[in-house]
This record gives C-alpha cells, sequence and structure tokens, in this order.
C-alpha cells in the first residue's frame, strides 16, 4: 500500500515539476535584439561666422533575432554632460528605412523574427540647444523596447564646441 502511495506523490511531483519546467523554459528567450548605430556625415550651418544649426544623420541597424516580434519605439537622442546629467533630448527626424518607405516618427517600429532594418534618421540642434550643446560630452540613443522598458545606448563622445567656429573655406562662401 505504501509503494501506492509513494508512485502517486512521484507521479504528481514529477507532473508539477514538468509544468514548471515547460512554462519557464518557454518564457527564454534564445535570440537577441541588436541595434547598432553609425554616423553618416555632419552637416554644419554658420549665419555670420557662429554656427546657427547643425545637422546629424546616422544610420540605425536594428536585427531581431529572436523568435518573436520585437518592437523599437520613442527613439530620440539625448546628449548628457560629463556627470552624466541629460541636457538637451533631440528627437530623430526624417527618418527613412532603405531609402523607400519614409517615416513620420519613431513612434513605433515592429521588427520581425529572424529580420533586420536599417534606418537613416537626422538630429538636428539649433536655437536654445546649441548653447547647451557646448556642454555635452556624450550621444545617447534611448528607446523603448516591446515592455515599454527604457534602454540607452551610448553613441560616441561629442565635442560640439570644436565644429562652433567655421574654417576659412566655409566663412568665404
Amino acid at each position: 500500500m505504501t509503494e501506492g502511495i509513494w508512485a502517486a506523490i512521484i507521479g504528481v511531483g514529477g507532473t508539477i515539476l514538468g509544468t514548471l519546467l515547460g512554462f519557464f523554459l518557454g518564457k527564454i528567450d534564445f535570440g537577441k535584439f541588436k541595434v547598432k548605430i553609425k554616423k553618416d556625415r555632419e552637416i554644419p550651418y554658420y549665419n555670420c561666422g557662429t554656427l546657427d544649426e547643425f545637422h546629424q544623420i546616422i544610420i540605425i541597424n536594428l536585427y531581431n533575432g529572436a523568435n518573436k516580434n520585437r518592437v523599437f519605439r520613442e527613439a530620440k537622442i539625448v546628449l548628457k554632460d560629463i556627470s552624466d546629467v541629460e541636457i538637451v533630448v533631440l528627437p530623430l527626424q526624417d527618418a527613412t528605412v532603405k531609402n523607400i518607405n519614409v517615416i513620420e516618427d519613431l513612434n513605433a517600429i515592429n521588427i520581425l523574427p529572424q529580420t533586420g532594418l536599417d534606418i537613416r534618421a537626422k538630429y538636428v540642434i539649433n536655437g536654445d540647444n546649441i548653447d547647451l550643446a557646448y556642454k555635452a560630452k556624450k550621444v545617447v540613443l534611448q528607446y523603448q523596447n516591446e515592455k515599454f522598458k527604457k534602454k540607452s545606448i551610448e553613441l560616441w563622445e561629442c565635442d560640439y564646441k570644436s565644429i562652433a567656429k567655421p574654417h576659412k573655406e566655409e566663412l568665404s562662401n
């Protein structure tokens, strides 16, 4: 009789263990979501020898190696000072995917499983942001994932003071 009870307890325990193991292994995501950014062009605009506007064109490479859809939403560029304090938040503008589709804004982009996407976009520093950008030391890309979790990727260190003064060729134009 005790053998029957032990067999039942082992059977129930094995079922519960199998159910929990299946539940947790089903939530494991084996693929990675990769984001790579590279500079394309820097375009400074001068007015009477002073920097009036600065355009930075970037290419964002997204790759979803997972088996489920990923979301890249609310992308923006943040300029930070040396102590990691946000100075300026700049939206990405004129975004295009593979130079075919124009994206009005980067509110939410769904990336299908096992696919990649190249987004060409720019951010613009102008007006009051120029004086604040002189204090910036880092450029960071911030976005939210499908769970609305805020992600940050440090892109590069910057020194906008160095482009504040035009070269001789630009003054003569």
